[in-house]
């Protein structure tokens, strides 16, 4: 199902997730970001650098993460996924999940994309 994780007071409308991290020797990463659509349903992004390919069910859509050696600045506007992957409304994050096989320099979330050099 959709549930569990942050109410919904709880609710950050910002649509861009930024993740600066660097993976470790042969350890696999895994992010997960839990959105509230139009709806009013709970729904999940994963990406892992252990998924072969995308894949998308009722709550929850997996991707491939691929990461280049040293830092990685990965940029995702969950307002598009939401639309492309479920065919609804982005309205906010209610929970964000660094998996840590890696070193984390910044996650956060912003209104609008910023630039990676940043």
């Amino acid at each position: 199902g959709g549930g569990g994780g942050g109410g919904e007071g709880d609710v950050l409308p910002h649509a861009h997730l930024h993740v600066h991290l660097r993976a470790l020797e042969a350890a696999h990463v895994m992010f997960e970001v839990q959105v509230l659509d139009g709806k009013g349903v709970r729904r999940r992004f994963r990406a892992s650098t252990a998924a072969s390919g995308t894949r998308t069910k009722p709550f929850i859509c997996t991707m491939p993460l691929r990461l280049a050696k040293g830092w990685n600045a990965i940029s995702v506007d969950l307002a598009s996924y939401t639309d492309r992957a479920f065919g609804t409304s982005f309205v906010g994050v209610l929970r964000v999940q660094l998996h840590a096989n890696c070193r984390v320099r910044r996650c956060f979330l912003s209104a609008a994309p910023v630039d990676a050099d940043a």
